[in-house]
């Protein structure tokens, strides 16, 4: 499980809609407040700004049980920040899209070392193809650049910085 540390406060991270995602609670507790409760009342106050990629319910299992819980992705737990009044609310929201920057940065980088690769590996193919040495020479490049390309690929799902 990945996490943000805000002001001293370890918000959980869970998978949803392939990311990374924050629960009504541990947002709530976050911006300042009590408990949930307010972030859900700023969402029902808002909820026509709010894409279906921004939040949904999920059900998880928590220590009182099985419970179907509101979560937000990371741009929609920005976007309640924006209707928050606390005085955390305002820091929370640099250090949310600082988060999404940093994810955006790394992404970027690992396309273009994927596409390299990825150029890599189709070269050899051809180049294999063309003659009895290149293809001697391509049945050891072939299983690392796969793996590079895999690893890669694995790399590039979305995940969150602590």
């Amino acid at each position: 499980m990945h996490t943000i540390t805000f002001n001293g406060y370890t918000l959980n991270l869970i998978q949803w809609m392939s990311q990374p995602s924050v629960t009504a609670t541990e947002l709530g507790k976050a911006l300042g407040y009590k408990d949930g409760k307010s972030v859900q009342r700023l969402y029902r106050r808002n909820a026509d700004e709010f894409t279906t990629s921004m939040t949904g319910v999920v059900t998880l299992t928590t220590p009182s049980g099985t419970q179907s819980v509101r979560v937000f992705s990371l741009r929609g737990a920005h976007l309640i920040a924006l209707f928050a009044k606390t005085n955390l609310a305002k820091a929370f929201r640099r250090r949310v899209l600082d988060v999404l920057d940093a994810e955006a940065a790394k992404r970027s980088k690992l396309q273009e070392l994927h596409d390299a690769a990825c150029i890599e590996y189709e070269t050899g193919r051809r180049m294999a193809s063309m003659c009895g040495r290149g293809l001697a020479g391509w049945k050891h490049e072939k299983q690392p650049l796969e793996s590079r390309i895999s690893m890669l690929e694995d790399q590039m799902q979305l995940r969150l910085l602590a």
